[in-house]
Order: structure tokens, then C-alpha cells, then sequence
């Protein structure tokens, strides 16, 4: 498959239970034409042994390997600086890809135009997995749309998140986009929030393309308190404020403070089961499978069909 590159971030910190998975479903990807920048941030168990013969495998991996542990907005960071794709797209260590994740969203992004594109994802959990679909919105959207839906759940990770999103390197380049290393929390929402200020439309896919876990212990399952809190809600906020003032036609100075009230939500609004997550995930990827097929036999097929008069292949210039 020929198409534009994608650089796939992942950063790694003792990780090693969970990260042949999600490599695994990387390398996977119906979209080949990838590069994956895997960043080990200083893991003291097997993750970076794992990282390196990732890498001996298969020649579109590549290691930054770093002493010391200096956080996760750093490892991306470094990762993003060094890739070289049209495109960039993140994925955590502990969660996996649908088989066409990738290419759902460039082929999204391609066809809409768009600067960024957002999908939903799954929600694992145990023995339950929860659907979070699009909120509020799909298709192609104004980043006023966006943004006036994203007001409504300002916390919610379906926005705050890296790893259900496609980004343009130029734009991220150009504008010098980048996690702040300053924040213990929020930094990927900070990210996202200094790239929509630089967007036009927003492409939504309402299937979700992303496994997402919370394992126990984690940060956000634990509850915690950080020291800095007030600190970094207030750089997270003054970033809400701009990109609201300078989006919105009809501003409402009062609509960016319900970010001080909302509570992160993790999960979705639609349950589909108690049932296996590793069997679900199969029948996702099967699914994923059969319209991967379907679509590249239609390709085959308006390949070889001969053209009407006048109106060109798909894919083909229009001379008139």
C-alpha cells in the first residue's frame, strides 16, 4: 500500500506485561507505510530488551532509549521531533489498535481535508468494555463545532487524549506544538488544545478505532491528588479560555470555567456487554478484517473499469 507516512508514538516506562500488545497491533496495521518511534523512558524491568527486538524485526521501529525516567511529555516529545511522517499518531503501551485504526483515519483525513481527525474508542475494563462512540457530533465539523461540543465535556478524555486523534506534522512543526514537560497532568490535553487553535475542521469518525485500558494503580484509577494541581488546572484553563475567545462567534466569557467543575470521565455512554475483552477485541479485528477486504476489492474494481467519457477514475485530475 503506497500512501502518505505515518509516524505512531509510544512511550514506554515499565511496561513490559502489556507492550507486545500493543506493538503487535501496530505492526498489524492494514496502513503499512508507517514509522514507530518507540521512546523507553528509563524502565527498570524487561520493556526496553522488548523494544529492541521489536526493532530487529521489523525495520519501521526505531528506539529512543533514555537512562533516566523524565516523564511521559518528554518521551513524546523527543519521539515527534525525530519522526518524519505527514502524519502523526499516538498510542499508549498498555492499549492496542484496531487492525485498520491507522487507516480509517488517513483515509479520513485525505479524503475530508481536515487538520485533525478525532475517533472513539473502546473502553476495557475487566470483564466489561464500553463503547465511546463520537460526542455530540460527525462527519466534518467547523472547529467552532468542535470546540462549542467539547465545552460541554471539557474533561472528558474523548478530547483530552492523544491516541484517538491524527495529526498533521506540518502544522504541529510549524507551530511549534508540543506536551508541556511543566504539567504532571494534562499535558496531552494541553496539546490538544494549542493544535485545534491552529485548525479549520475537524473530521469526526464515530466507530471507535482504539483499545483503551486503565490498569489498576494507574494515576487516574488511583484517585490521586497531585501537589501541583491547582497549578496545572489553571494552565489547562487559560489554554480553554483562548482557544474558546477565539473560536466562538457569540463569546460567552463564562462557558470556559465549567472545565474548574467538570470530573475527568474515562468511559463511554454505551456498554456493550459483560463478556471476554480479548474476545470482543478478536471479533473487532475480524470484523475490521472482512471491510479491509471489501474495500480493497472495490479499489480493484474501479481500477480496472473503464472511465465514462469526459470524467476520469477516481483518484485522477480533472483536466477541465
Amino acid at each position: 500500500m503506497t500512501g502518505p507516512l505515518v509516524s505512531i508514538v509510544v512511550p514506554v516506562y515499565n511496561a513490559e506485561a502489556t507492550l507486545s500488545r500493543c506493538l503487535d497491533s501496530i505492526r498489524s496495521q492494514s496502513w503499512r507505510n508507517i514509522e514507530v518511534w518507540l521512546v523507553n523512558d528509563g524502565s527498570t524491568d524487561g520493556s526496553a530488551a522488548l523494544c529492541r527486538d521489536y526493532c530487529a524485526r521489523d525495520a519501521r521501529f526505531r528506539l529512543i532509549d533514555k537512562e533516566t525516567n523524565s516523564g511521559v511529555a518528554d518521551s513524546r516529545n523527543q519521539a515527534v521531533a525525530a519522526a518524519t511522517g505527514k502524519y502523526l499518531q499516538f498510542a499508549d503501551s498498555d492499549d492496542w489498535l484496531r487492525t485498520d485504526a491507522t487507516e480509517r483515519m488517513v483515509e479520513a483525513a485525505e479524503q475530508s481535508g481536515c487538520e485533525l481527525v478525532v475517533a472513539g474508542f473502546y473502553r476495557v475494563l475487566e470483564k466489561r468494555i464500553y463503547t465511546h462512540k463520537a460526542m455530540f457530533m460527525e462527519g466534518k465539523v467547523s472547529r467552532e463545532r468542535f470546540v462549542q461540543g467539547l465545552m460541554r465535556a471539557p474533561a472528558n478524555y474523548y478530547y483530552g487524549v492523544l491516541w484517538n486523534k491524527l495529526f498533521r506534522m506540518d502544522i504541529v512543526r510549524r507551530q511549534k506544538i508540543a506536551c508541556p514537560d511543566d504539567l504532571d497532568w494534562c499535558e496531552d490535553t494541553s496539546f490538544n488544545l494549542s493544535y485545534l487553535a491552529h485548525t479549520k475542521h475537524v473530521m469526526v469518525l464515530r466507530e471507535p478505532v482504539y483499545f483503551y485500558t486503565r490498569q489498576k494503580g494507574s494515576l487516574s484509577s488511583a484517585g490521586k491528588v497531585l501537589p501541583e494541581l491547582h497549578k496545572t488546572k489553571a494552565a489547562v484553563f487559560a489554554r480553554y479560555q483562548a482557544l474558546y475567545h477565539a473560536t466562538a462567534k457569540k463569546k460567552n466569557a463564562l462557558r470556559p470555567y465549567g472545565y474548574w467543575m467538570a470530573v475527568p470521565i474515562d468511559g463511554g455512554y454505551s456498554v456493550d456487554g459483560y463478556r471476554n475483552p480479548q474476545f470482543y477485541a478478536k471479533r473487532m479485528e475480524k470484523r475490521a478484517r472482512i471491510r479491509q477486504r471489501r474495500a480493497e476489492a472495490r479499489r480493484a474494481l474501479a481500477k480496472k473499469r473503464p472511465a465514462a467519457p469526459g470524467f476520469p477514475r477516481t483518484g485522477q485530475k480533472r483536466w477541465f
